[in-house]
């Protein structure tokens, strides 16, 4: 469809306007770079930030694993709980800190082989220990 002819039409304050209408699909996208929505400047940055995919990757042989290492007081606990023998208590902790303790040898009880048992007592309002049991 062509474009029609222009036309005036009043508007609220009494001034006449012209309106031009053109039909859907008559006209094409003008071409350019600019994101057609959110979503696809979205995908233009994540592209541009990742790096292209390697066409080859070298295999290398009897290079030694690093370490895990451990951040924050998971590696504390963790130490701990491996020493940790059957009959042997924790120190009297702060309430929040003997619960995270108790639960990460509860994780960490799942992964041995023989099982092992930690129980948690309250000492008092604001302090915890941990027991291993077995």
């Amino acid at each position: 469809m062509k474009a029609q002819a222009h036309s005036t039409a009043p508007s609220d304050d009494g001034d006449k306007t012209i309106q031009r209408r053109i039909a859907a699909g008559s006209t094409s996208r003008p071409i350019t770079t600019a994101p057609n929505s959110v979503f696809d400047a979205g995908r233009q940055a994540k592209s541009a930030a990742e790096p292209p995919l390697p066409t080859t990757i070298a295999i290398r042989r009897g290079i030694e694993k690093p370490a895990v290492r451990q951040r924050g007081r998971t590696g504390v606990y963790l130490q701990t709980i491996r020493q940790m023998q059957v009959g042997d208590s924790t120190e009297a902790l702060a309430l929040k800190h003997a619960r995270s303790f108790y639960a990460r040898a509860n994780e960490y009880a799942k992964t041995c082989a023989p099982p092992q048992q930690y129980s948690f007592r309250k000492l008092s309002e604001t302090t915890g220990a941990v027991w291993r049991d077995a």
